[in-house]
């Protein structure tokens, strides 16, 4: 056990079922969650799971409907959407000992189910093409998630490997009801975090080596040419980046003074301004001795033999001293949330713990309402807003594959995806393509200019000609009006679990071939 605070805690008696809704025997248990979602337990050591995983955090849902046959040898269990068939104490990934039948159709789910007609939901995006994973939505009305591996939570928050043995699946049987789908999905995982009103605004972010004069002139711009700004993200070179022979290290906590003398007054400026300050973070290359509170990270976690402390969001010590020594001091300062701008599909597992954590920890802060950026690790991410598709190739290609990758997020239950409006790297800059890529843009559920450092990036828009500026000018300002209306569906997101965007599909299964 290991105190990380009281904002991670959690009580355990909160989220246990209703004992009404479960059905036990010695090596199986069911829980009807709800009409639509059921518990499928089967361990052959009869040791069931109690405790919160990384993805569920609630199993105490009010009591539903639905009736129950049972012998010493039988168990059916009926809803108005699903029965449930099972010859008790079998092996349930045999479906000749169990299975459930779609009430109103002709389908059926077993243990195993190919579940060959799920509509995926996108990860990232890579070379204009969209990397996609299985997701809540089906033609076939039913999907299964598997919570058999994912990490066990403890009480005071920290993590500890599931060991158990067998099986634990959760099956949504919604037919048609995919919004009721959703809401289960919210009840068992957590509804979505409401954002920050001002990240529903136009947001800026370059890689360029910004300094005090430079971003005071980007600022002096936007007020001349009176476009609205809300975020200001710093890219890499916000902190120092120098290290003996290495000269650009993604890790990094202490403002460069060379280009930011006063990181303090220079928040407190954007501030005024009306505009928020959003940070680039990267620990996975660990802590090196070019921060100032090197040596004090140092009496809590040991270095390698190049003086490294290495990355290690699995260790809670870890995860202490990186919040309160590193971040809490960025905080001070007035940073509003950051960018954890890092994603390795061989330590996925980690990188969430991170994000997790940082979320989480920014709760502590009631004046501060939680955000941060960074990628999709899978597990409940309508939890930890926002997300961030990919660094892009300046293409058509790539602007082509937004509107799918908005809606399809929907089937995961995400509506706040991030996109570098008008690419990121590598392509061709073009007038029209900008001014398609603003246009998308401000009809996203985040706005957000992002690109790589270079002179052709032009993502200012009165570096472009007279009509381009104009266009994107109009566009900019709208988005800002649109601020009320994107903030009050924001809210029913939060609450009632109503998405910002649906595909068309939802209502027209025969539209989908059409988006592909």
């Amino acid at each position: 056990m290991y105190n990380l605070g009281e904002h991670f805690k959690i009580n355990y008696e909160k989220i246990k079922p209703n004992p009404e809704c479960v059905f036990q025997g010695k090596y199986y248990r069911f829980t009807i969650l709800s009409e639509r979602l059921i518990r499928i337990e089967y361990r052959t050591d009869g040791n069931f799971l109690d405790a919160p995983t990384q993805l569920v955090i609630n199993r105490n849902f009010k009591k539903p409907e639905f009736t129950v046959k049972q012998d010493k040898n039988y168990l059916e269990i009926t809803t108005s959407y699903f029965k449930l068939f099972y010859f008790k104490e079998r092996k349930i990934n045999n479906n000749k000992n169990f299975y459930v039948e779609v009430l109103n159709t002709e389908r059926s789910w077993h243990y195993n189910h190919v579940e060959a007609k799920n509509y995926s939901a996108p990860i990232v995006i890579e070379n204009s093409k969209i990397t996609n994973a299985k997701s809540l939505y089906s033609l076939d009305g039913f999907v299964s998630i598997d919570d058999t591996k994912n990490k066990i939570v403890n009480e005071d928050g920290t993590v500890r490997e599931n060991n158990y043995e067998g099986i634990d699946t959760y099956l949504f049987v919604y037919v048609n009801d995919f919004d009721l789908c959703l809401k289960d999905y919210y009840t068992l995982t957590g509804y979505p975090s409401l954002i920050p009103r001002f990240a529903l605004g136009n947001w800026w972010s370059r890689n360029n080596e910004y300094n005090d004069n430079s971003l005071k002139e980007l600022v002096d711009n936007f007020n001349y040419y009176k476009i609205p700004i809300s975020i200001i993200l710093l890219d890499k070179d916000w902190h120092i980046r120098t290290f003996k022979d290495k000269e650009h290290l993604k890790t990094g906590f202490t403002f460069n003074k060379e280009l930011f003398k006063a990181p303090y007054e220079m928040i407190s400026y954007l501030n005024t301004q009306g505009i928020r300050v959003g940070l680039n973070i990267n620990p996975t290359e660990g802590f090196y001795d070019i921060d100032e509170y090197y040596e004090q990270a140092k009496k809590y976690l040991i270095p390698d033999e190049n003086g490294v402390i290495p990355y290690n969001a699995i260790d809670p010590k870890w995860i202490d001293v990186y919040l309160k020594i590193y971040i809490h001091p960025l905080d001070a300062l007035g940073v509003d949330f950051y960018w954890l701008d890092c994603y390795n599909s061989k330590r996925i597992n980690e990188d969430y713990l991170l994000k997790h954590y940082q979320f989480y920890d920014m709760e502590r802060n009631y004046k501060r309402r939680p955000m941060i950026l960074g990628y999709n690790y899978h597990l409940a991410q309508h939890r930890y807003p926002v997300l961030y598709a990919g660094k892009t190739i300046v293409n058509w290609d790539s602007l082509k594959q937004i509107p799918k990758y908005n809606a399809s997020a929907t089937n995961i239950g995400v509506t706040w995806w991030s996109h570098d409006i008008g690419g990121y790297f590598k392509g061709i800059e073009d007038n029209e393509l900008y001014i398609r890529y603003v246009q998308l843009g401000t009809f996203s559920p985040i706005f957000k200019f992002g690109a790589d450092n270079g002179k052709y990036y032009k993502r200012e828009p009165w570096r472009w000609s007279i009509k381009t500026f104009g266009i994107v000018k109009d566009y900019l300002e709208l988005r800002h009006k649109l601020i009320p209306y994107l903030y009050s569906e924001a809210y029913k997101y939060s609450k009632d679990g109503i998405p910002l965007i649906k595909p068309i599909y939802y209502i027209a299964p025969e539209m989908y071939d059409d988006l592909l």
